[in-house]
């Protein structure tokens, strides 16, 4: 509205490819504007307005692949104020739950990719929850690579046909170039793995496998059953079924332990920026001969916003290591084990061996000794001296 009345109708962006074309200019301008500013202020961290998916394959297309790993994962849901309103209260949210499950997810995918990366030509430890044979069995698989076409007149890259499920995410293959070439492993591969899955998930929450009797029992005896019924048709799909619900009773078992060792991770972080924040007041309480007083406030701002980075962290960490949260572990780790109860006892009845028929039915079957090690506890931040 003008002094002569109308003028110019008001631009739509809530829809249409001008509205969409104006939203993105504007957030691109944004996003270039706080750059500019956190160069200015010595900051080395970007924001970047473009979705995950179009940073990864930008990643992709200038060779950075351990970036387009790490970008390809999910995307958490926008809260709002309700939602962080209630999270602020310690109520629970859908949509935080929901960001809750997809942040665990992405941990984990991301924590894949890092083995996928590092187990070509690297000399490691076996990690926790891997066995010889199985890192055996890992390195003897055939290690197959992907070509990927790029832009035209821009040729190729060669990656690792692991990277066959996120370079299928961006666009640059089909579904049937991205599915691996290898043979299908033998039923005695598959029963080996969930031997090693069970082996770890035992190790994760021992008082709660000691209950699983079923499971117990084919576990024990579980190479012997695959010999007997080597040539039965059912027996690659239930092994396949078997798997899937041990990994499940396996992530759900080391869920809260993990929260544990991410609290301390944390802790660990925010003791070290406390301690270059005190020791910056204490050796530069105001600018000195060598900093002008730009640059004081510069390096000042730098230990600050770190602080206040991994106190959000930590305490984020800690939010999700309450009683009310472990109950709620508890809960998941027992519901995915009763589901593998009942695989393991369909299976028991579907692949019977002379050693159940033997056994009377109130006999106890002999399981292997399970060694329950101390449950983790939280350990307080030490005190520190100045």
């Amino acid at each position: 509205m003008g002094p002569d009345g109308l003028t110019d109708k008001t631009r739509e962006l809530d829809g249409g490819p001008s509205g969409r074309a104006e939203v993105e200019w504007v957030r691109e301008l944004v996003a270039s504007t706080i750059n500019a500013h956190l160069e200015k202020a010595a900051l080395e961290i970007r924001v970047d307005h473009r979705s995950l998916a179009a940073q990864a394959d930008a990643a992709l297309v200038r060779g950075d692949l351990a970036a387009a790993a790490i970008l390809s994962r999910e995307p958490t849901q926008h809260v709002g104020k309700n939602g962080t309103a209630l999270a602020r209260r310690g109520q629970p949210s859908e949509r935080s739950d929901a960001n809750r499950r997809i942040e665990e997810t992405n941990e984990e995918t991301f924590q894949k990719l890092i083995a996928v990366f590092e187990q070509e030509g690297h000399a490691m430890p076996v990690p926790d929850g891997h066995s010889q044979a199985q890192a055996e069995r890992e390195v003897g698989r055939p290690s197959d690579v992907l070509s990927l076409p790029l832009r035209r007149g821009a040729g190729h890259i060669e990656v690792s046909r692991s990277m066959a499920t996120i370079a299928r995410g961006l666009g640059l293959m089909e579904a049937e170039e991205a599915t691996p070439s290898r043979a299908a492993r033998s039923v005695a591969e598959l029963a080996e793995e969930a031997s090693d899955e069970w082996g770890v998930a035992v190790q994760a929450d021992p008082r709660l496998a000691q209950t699983l009797q079923a499971t117990l029992a084919l576990m024990q005896w579980v190479r012997e059953r695959v010999t007997a019924f080597a040539e039965a048709a059912q027996l690659r799909p239930d092994l396949n079924e078997l798997l899937r619900r041990l990994r499940r009773f396996k992530a759900a078992a080391m869920k809260f332990a993990r929260r544990l060792l991410a609290v301390r991770r944390a802790e660990k972080l925010h003791h070290m920026a406390e301690n270059a924040w005190h020791d910056f007041l204490a050796n530069n309480p105001e600018p000195g001969t060598s900093w002008t007083q730009g640059d004081w406030k510069q390096r000042r701002g730098r230990r600050l916003s770190t602080l206040e980075a991994r106190a959000a962290e930590l305490g984020d960490a800690r939010a999700r290591v309450i009683s009310e949260e472990q109950t709620l572990c508890e809960k998941e780790a027992s519901a995915s084990a009763a589901h593998l109860e009942v695989w393991s006892r369909d299976m028991l009845q579907r692949y019977p061996l002379q050693l159940d028929m033997a056994a009377k039915p109130d006999e106890q079957r002999p399981s292997p000794a399970i060694s329950a090690p101390p449950a983790p506890a939280h350990v307080p931040k030490p005190p520190r001296f100045h």
